[in-house]
C-alpha cells in the first residue's frame, strides 16, 4: 500500500459519536485545502467511521450532519476533477479503476442510504448512467489507458481491492509518467 498512497494521506478511524468532533476534523480539511490550494490533489483525508448508538436521537443527527459534510466535499472533490480533467490540456492515466455496479444494485443502495437528494434518481437513469460509463471507458482505451473494471456488486474489503489493483498494474507494459491528448 506504501507505493500505492497518495503523496501525504490523512487517515481517521472513528466513531460517529459527537464528542469525536468528527465535523470539525472534516471541516478542518476542507479548510486546509481552502488555506493551501497548492495541496489540492496532492493529500487525501481517508475517514473509516462506524456509526454508533443510532437508538439516540441525538447520534442519529449527528450522523445526519457527518453525512451532509460529505456530500459537501464529495461535490468540491468533483468540481476539482472536473476543473483537472476538462479545462485543462487533457492527461491521461496509466490506469483507470472502474467500480462496476449494476443499476438495480446501486438503486437498491440509494434507498438503502435514505439521502433526501437521492431520492429522485430513477433506475433508467443508472442505466443511461452504466451505457455512458461503458462508453467512455472504450474510448480511454482507444488512448492508451489501461481499464481494469472491478465487479461492484458486492462489496470487497480494501485490502483485497488493492491487491487486485497492484497486481494489474504489474501486469502493464511501462508507460510514460504522462500522456498529453495533444500529440
Amino acid at each position: 500500500m506504501r507505493d500505492w498512497r497518495p503523496e501525504h494521506l490523512i487517515v481517521r478511524i472513528d466513531r460517529t459519536d459527537p464528542s469525536k468532533n468528527i465535523v470539525r476534523g472534516f471541516l478542518a480539511y476542507e479548510k486546509l485545502l481552502a488555506h493551501h490550494p497548492e495541496l489540492k490533489g496532492r493529500v487525501q483525508f481517508w475517514a473509516f467511521l462506524q456509526p454508533s448508538r443510532q437508538d439516540v436521537a441525538a447520534y442519529r443527527n449527528y450522523v445526519r450532519r457527518v453525512r451532509k459534510i460529505l456530500s459537501d466535499l464529495d461535490y468540491q472533490t468533483y468540481l476539482g476533477l472536473f476543473e483537472n480533467m476538462v479545462l485543462h490540456e487533457p492527461m491521461f492515466p496509466e490506469l483507470l479503476i472502474y467500480l462496476d455496479c449494476q443499476p438495480e444494485t446501486a438503486m437498491a443502495r440509494i434507498r438503502r442510504r435514505g439521502r433526501p437528494m437521492e431520492q429522485g434518481v430513477k433506475l433508467d437513469y443508472l442505466k443511461a448512467l452504466q451505457q455512458a460509463y461503458y462508453e467512455f471507458l472504450d474510448e480511454m482505451k482507444t488512448f492508451g489507458v489501461s481499464v481494469l473494471k472491478v465487479d461492484w456488486d458486492e462489496f470487497m474489503p480494501l485490502s483485497q481491492l488493492v491487491g487486485t489493483v497492484r497486481k494489474h498494474r504489474e501486469s502493464l507494459p511501462p508507460q510514460p509518467a504522462a500522456r498529453a491528448y495533444f500529440r
